[in-house]
């Protein structure tokens, strides 16, 4: 960012005002270089919307798993392992995500 504001400000001392190179670049680099810093800031709230809802997922899972596990644990106390394990099939493991980066 800071070399594009290094050549708008050696467009601007080098050129004359009224050049047509200084009138068409000057505008569309500051422009573009505002365009880049919005979507910067956008991807920036983005990415943290993102983390936060990877975290609130993960605690709704890690409860969900504590919710199971606690009924098991009361169908094996009240009706014995076998009778248990008809309501719960084995499980497979859950698939991780692929990390983004």
């Amino acid at each position: 960012m800071a070399r594009y504001r290094q050549l708008v400000d050696r467009l601007n001392a080098h050129l004359a005002a009224d050049d047509a190179t200084r009138t068409a670049a000057v505008p569309a680099i500051e422009s573009g270089v505002e365009a880049f810093r919005a979507a910067t800031d956008q991807l920036a709230a983005v990415r943290s919307a993102v983390s936060l809802a990877r975290t609130a997922v993960e605690t709704a899972e890690d409860a969900f798993d504590r919710v199971l596990e606690k009924t098991y644990a009361a169908l094996v106390d009240r009706f014995g392992r076998k009778a248990a394990e008809r309501y719960f099939p084995r499980a497979h493991r859950r698939q991780e995500e692929p990390a983004e980066g």
